[in-house]
């Protein structure tokens, strides 16, 4: 389990900067940056960020196909795929799961392992941080598979 520090500007789950209530540029913890930088490879196509076409995973490219058994396992390589490349997290400390819920959509769990620190190099108390999702990519979380 590797050890994660790095912190990042804090955004809303729209992606929207935060600003502090004294009128600053808030900062996220490393645990909530790592889960929105996560966030933002699942969602991203590749040639969505002009300096790096190649950004993201790429799900985008899988919708429309009807070989749902392939797309299922091609998420979570994807997924991964696109972590190595830009090194968010060990591949140790990623899980990626795809399930299919009809023909037309899959349920994709992320779960980041680790350990994250704050300002002072003290561990926080962050746990396992989930992402879930519905393929083609929503913004809106899965509460319920039923």
């Amino acid at each position: 389990m590797a050890i994660y520090f790095e912190k990042d500007l804090k955004v809303d789950d729209d992606g929207d900067i935060v600003v502090s209530s004294g009128g600053d540029i808030a900062l996220a913890d490393s645990a909530e940056s790592t889960k929105h930088a996560m966030k933002f490879i699942v969602a991203t196509d590749f040639n969505e960020v002009k300096p790096q076409p190649l950004m993201g995973a790429n799900l985008g490219s899988l919708i429309g196909r009807t070989d749902i058994t392939e797309v299922v396992s091609e998420i979570p390589m994807m997924v991964r795929q696109a972590n190595q490349q830009i090194g968010l997290v060990e591949s140790s400390d990623l899980a990626v799961h795809a399930i299919p819920l009809d023909v037309n959509h899959v349920y994709v769990s992320v779960e980041i392992t680790g350990t994250y620190l704050d300002d002072d190099a003290q561990p926080l108390d962050a746990g396992t941080i989930y992402l879930e999702y519905t393929f083609p990519y929503t913004e809106e979380k899965i509460t319920a598979l039923s």
